[in-house]
């Protein structure tokens, strides 16, 4: 009859380990999948914040134009900001995720005008 507390532990240690080997394995299955987040999201990049200074030269006859390129390329068209505003008719002409393009029609003014820039997006893989 003294043998049948050895029964018990057994089973009450063959238990506990099966229980904890079931919850590793339904974490694992059920966990988030590799790339997302804890929510099941697909995990986001951390952004890129690139900023500079554009010179846009005076228009003459026609409208002058400036390509400004990123030093490194976004994925897609970033977040694009003028800290201190867009000055003397200069306006975003075009907008890629490489670069964009101020165009500027003023034909009276200084010979050219900066512009503060500010990029805000997802890194090209």
């Amino acid at each position: 009859m003294q043998a049948t507390w050895r029964i018990y532990l057994v089973s009450a240690v063959l238990s506990c380990a099966v229980a904890a080997a079931t919850a590793l394995v339904t974490i694992h299955i059920a966990g988030p999948a590799k790339g997302t987040d804890a929510g099941g999201n697909p995990a986001v990049s951390p952004t890129v914040v690139l900023e500079g200074v554009a010179k846009v030269p005076c228009a003459g006859e026609k409208p002058a134009e400036l390509d400004v390129f990123y030093k490194t390329p976004f994925a897609s068209p970033p977040y694009l900001t003028f800290p201190d505003g867009l000055r003397e008719s200069c306006v975003v002409a075009d907008q890629k995720a490489t670069s964009f393009k101020l165009r500027r029609t003023a034909t009276a003014g200084t010979s050219y005008v900066e512009v503060k820039w500010h990029a805000e997006g997802q890194p090209a893989k």
